[in-house]
């Protein structure tokens, strides 16, 4: 399982069983740039240990349009459009309280 911070990407697949917010925490990041949700809730000490898993710098140049519009346009069996999305957050403005 490889996840992106800060265009860096680490192979953590030999983590999961011993993160302490369980394996669907990584995983929902997986392929990802999960560098806003990593920073969001790990200490120094976990942006620490994640270099132990470090494999290589993403190549930005590389990054197409393709793979992000498979990404935006999940569609299901009859080709409507999903309305959820686990690879991808959307921001919603919140109506009322």
């Amino acid at each position: 399982v490889w996840i992106v911070v800060k265009n860096r990407v680490y192979d953590c697949t030999e983590y999961l069983d011993l993160h302490p917010g369980g394996v669907d925490s990584i995983v929902l990041n997986a392929g990802a740039d999960a560098t806003e949700d990593f920073v969001a809730i790990h200490s120094a000490k976990a942006t620490k240990m994640l270099e132990k898993y470090y494999i290589g710098d993403l190549d930005m140049g590389s990054t197409g349009t393709a793979a992000k519009t498979v990404v935006d346009e999940l569609t299901d069996a009859q080709g409507r459009r999903l309305a959820l999305n686990p690879k991808k957050k959307l921001p919603f403005r919140l109506q009322n309280k």
